[in-house]
């Protein structure tokens, strides 16, 4: 895949509480600010700048014509001109249709956060694993050092 370093242990799956401190490592508003679920990181092989695609909080009620992907997540990038190139169509519809969860990218680590009360099982981390490879995938190989 491309933009992907992912050799064994590369990705991590965790599962338990959400604290209140995570509001400080960059997946703040992701989905909640306490609760339990599962997370997983992914080494990318190039540096990202900061970005993050995240479930808009109310959402409102569909309009014809209207951007799904819009009217359900926002992106927060420093930089809105390189949100656009960053987060391709393709990125958009994964979300819309549900195969990636909201995300953060730092540097060349990409974070998703999944709010789930189940407890973590090898399945459930083989599927956070193939989230972040299909985002890391969508999102390209990164900048260039």
């Amino acid at each position: 895949m491309a933009g992907v370093d992912a050799p064994p242990g590369a990705a991590l799956g965790c599962g338990g509480r959400l604290a209140a401190g995570a509001r400080a490592d960059g997946l703040a508003g992701a989905d909640r600010v306490e609760g339990r679920g599962h997370c997983a990181i992914l080494r990318l092989l190039r540096p990202y700048p900061t970005t993050a695609v995240q479930r808009r909080r109310t959402i409102a009620a569909a309009r014809a014509g209207e951007d799904e992907f819009a009217r359900r997540y926002r992106i927060l990038p420093r930089d809105m001109d390189l949100a656009d190139r960053l987060v391709a169509p393709e990125l958009h519809a994964a979300h819309v249709t549900g195969l990636v969860p909201p995300w953060t990218v730092i540097g060349d680590e990409l974070y998703t956060v999944v709010t789930d009360r189940r407890p973590l099982t090898p399945r459930r981390v083989a599927k956070r694993v193939d989230e972040l490879l299909r985002i890391a995938d969508l999102l390209g190989p990164g900048e260039r050092a």
